[in-house]
């Protein structure tokens, strides 16, 4: 296997056939010999990544030429209807089909489970648009529409996503906003004449940086209507404003703790800007006018998220098979290194063994154990320090809503009876865009308290990682020093097998996570290794969205509970506050009853969630250190386990014939020279990868 980075899809493609057939050999060798946890765990990685498929989601406020920029994408002209991305109330996902058809996903509702329905294409817009009332009722019930079109793009590369503008409605935001974790890369489109202002500039600073840029890429489009020096400097400036703004968060979020500020800044990754004529590719493309798809600087973005999608994503998804691979063929090794030993022993040699090696294992079961036991303590040290976080969640709320409230103008004029109701809408809309950052902001705090205690008991995991291969590698050497000059019937097996498993198995990223979290965060650590720890889909993680191959479900600011945000939100409506606040008193005055009424509702509200609130963190927290007692038991545990088995089954076949040791230690040499040769090749894979990754 060619250990080239993967530059392009079909050398993706490629390269992950051969990984997975490789990953698939160790599993069925695994389950043969009967190492069960071992074979289960290389089974739910193959499966949940031979079923994973690239998709790229488009966002961007309307009139931003979405639409235009996803049929040039895909190189047709209105692959969807032009009647749906206007006024798109859904998300609409455009996948390969043979013939152009359409379906429809229904949400989970009143205990009615999620369901599909087959429609014609020319009814989409019936069903996912809000041009009627009915199909606006009818798209609050779709989860997405599916489109399946003839398009290469689709069937060579990836699913595009369409989605509601994010100038729509909130609840149409929070349609795009549920779909970034779980896509590969979203491409955001502005124009080049005010970008980032109003809508824009809120999803960048309040929602993009929640989650991870680094996993999407900006296009400034309509960049024909500047000239080379002017699209060069707007370009620097955007790519500059997006840099300052991340770096302001991490200010805004760690204050002067610089090393975490630059973990903060490293973890979100450098911000992708491209500028395009997404009109004139598509025309380019349709007409097959190479120049003009050059002109329109389409090529050079649709290579660098060819490259995204491969070299970055890909990469990550091969690491995650080659260190799956290797550590399945190191167990696998193990093994078949101890039982080969004790074929060719004598039974008081294999006794004596037996009882040091048993010893070891009791000794290293009851670390293990122990170790559990630190991390169910960690688990409930951190819930109390993110607790403490959320506690000031009041206070918070309510000393940034007081600051609104007096750094607003009101002029006594504004409080009279005819203005006092456009005062107080005025006011309630400020104070409610403040009460979505606090609770945003006190959410990813968080979050990031989360993981900085996650990341500290990982460090602390490393020695008895170490402490787990050391122990592995003596029991294996002390088996393979007693019969390494032993033969039996005359035929001995491989002198190369003699010490390579031992070689090997050092080698392996055991408590890989370990070592690549500390570095890199949460890319890192699935480059360590921690993919498959029951993660439900494999999709590519930095920061937020690679969580899900992690299976380390840090994504608190999205889960944060909307009942306390959006019930201290519609607090502040302007009916509320005419009962609260009086018209006749003078401006100070009114700001003082307001400041009271915000008291009150704070207590009422907030005061009310907060159990909930806190029941809702105990879970985030659970889950968290849950899942990382898994990969634990996963890549420590189970090995310590399954020796003990192999011990214990070894034991009671002490007593076979000649003929039956013979045989098996031909099957076991088969087995052995095929495993070393798919583990050096993962190896050498995983190592190449690591280089590259880490710069």
């Amino acid at each position: 296997m060619s250990n080239e980075p993967n530059n392009s899809v079909i050398d993706y493609r490629r390269q992950l056939s051969n990984m997975l057939g490789d990953l698939k050999k160790v599993r069925d060798f695994a389950a043969e010999l009967e190492l069960q946890d071992t074979a289960e765990h290389a089974g739910q990685t193959h499966t949940r990544i031979e079923t994973s498929f690239f998709s790229v989601a488009v966002v961007g406020e309307f009139k931003r030429g979405k639409s235009t920029l996803i049929n040039a994408l895909l190189g047709m002209d209105e692959c969807l209807p032009t009647n749906v991305v206007p006024c798109s109330a859904t998300l609409n996902r455009v996948t390969y089909g043979p013939t152009p058809s359409a379906r429809i996903v229904y949400k989970e509702k009143d205990g009615r489970p999620e369901y599909a329905e087959d429609i014609e294409i020319e009814d989409l817009s019936k069903f996912v648009t809000k041009l009627t009332p009915e199909s606006e009722i009818k798209a609050a019930d779709i989860k997405e529409a599916i489109v399946y079109y003839p398009t290469p793009y689709c069937r060579d590369k990836a699913d595009i996503i369409d989605t509601p503008g994010l100038n729509d409605d909130e609840a149409m935001t929070s349609v795009t906003l549920s779909v970034i974790p779980n896509v590969d890369a979203a491409i955001m489109v502005v124009l080049p004449h005010s970008p980032f202002a109003g809508t824009e500039g809120d999803f960048l600073n309040r929602r993009m940086l929640t989650t991870d840029i680094g996993r999407v890429l900006f296009v400034v489009n309509r960049i024909d209507d500047f000239s080379q020096e002017e699209r060069e400097r707007l370009l620097e400036h955007i790519s500059q404003r997006i840099k300052k703004s991340v770096e302001s968060r991490a200010q805004e979020l760690y204050g002067d703790e610089v090393e975490e500020c630059e973990r903060f800044v490293k973890r979100i990754g450098q911000p992708k800007v491209f500028g395009v004529s997404a009109k004139q590719a598509l025309k380019a493309k349709i007409t097959g006018d190479d120049a003009l798809l050059k002109e329109s600087g389409f090529a050079g973005f649709e290579d660098a998220l060819e490259r995204f999608l491969t070299v970055e994503k890909g990469n990550v998804t091969i690491q995650v098979l080659a260190d799956c691979t290797a550590s399945t063929a190191a167990k696998i090794l193990h093994k078949v290194t101890i039982q080969e030993a004790a074929l060719k022993m004598q039974v008081e040699e294999f006794d004596a063994l037996y009882q040091s090696s048993m010893a070891t294992l009791r000794q290293l079961k009851a670390n293990y154990e122990s170790e559990v036991k630190k991390i169910d303590g960690a688990k409930e040290y951190t819930y109390n320090r993110a607790s403490l976080v959320l506690n000031s969640l009041e206070d918070e709320i309510r000393a940034s809503v007081e600051q609104v409230i007096d750094a607003e103008k009101i002029t006594p004029q504004g409080i009279e009876k005819n203005n006092i109701k456009q005062t107080q809408n005025n006011l309630a809309q400020k104070i409610g865009e403040e009460i979505q950052n606090v609770v945003r902001k006190m959410g990813e705090k968080t979050q990031l308290e989360i993981e900085r205690e996650l990341r500290n008991e990982i460090d602390r995991l490393q020695s008895f990682a170490g402490e787990v291969r050391t122990a592995m590698s003596r029991i294996e050497f002390e088996f393979q020093s007693v019969t390494v000059e032993k033969t039996i019937g005359g035929s001995s097996t491989s002198d190369i097998a003699i010490g390579s498993a031992i070689s090997s198995f050092s080698s392996l990223p055991i408590g890989g996570l370990l070592t690549g979290y500390r570095e890199a965060g949460i890319k890192g650590a699935a480059v360590g290794g921690i993919a498959g720890m029951g993660a439900a889909v494999a999709t590519w993680v930095g920061g937020g969205a690679m969580i899900a191959i992690l299976g380390l479900p840090l994504t608190w600011p999205v889960v944060l509970p909307v009942v306390i945000a959006g019930g201290v939100l519609s607090a502040f409506s302007g009916k509320w506050a005419a009962r609260k606040a009086f018209p006749e008193d003078k401006v100070e005055k009114f700001k003082t009853s307001y400041k009271e009424a915000v008291r009150e509702k704070m207590v009422n509200e907030v005061g009310n969630k907060k159990y909930e609130f806190l029941r809702q963190l105990q879970q985030q927290v659970d889950a968290t250190f849950d899942a990382l007692k898994r990969h634990v038991h996963i890549e420590l545990g189970s090995q310590i386990d399954q020796t003990q088995k192999t011990l214990e089954d070894l034991s009671g076949k002490q007593a076979r014939s000649q003929a039956e040791r013979e045989l098996e230690l031909k099957h076991l040499a088969a087995i052995l020279q095929e495993t070393e040769k798919i583990q050096s090749i993962a190896l050498s894979k995983s190592r190449d990868l690591r280089e590259i990754t880490s710069v």
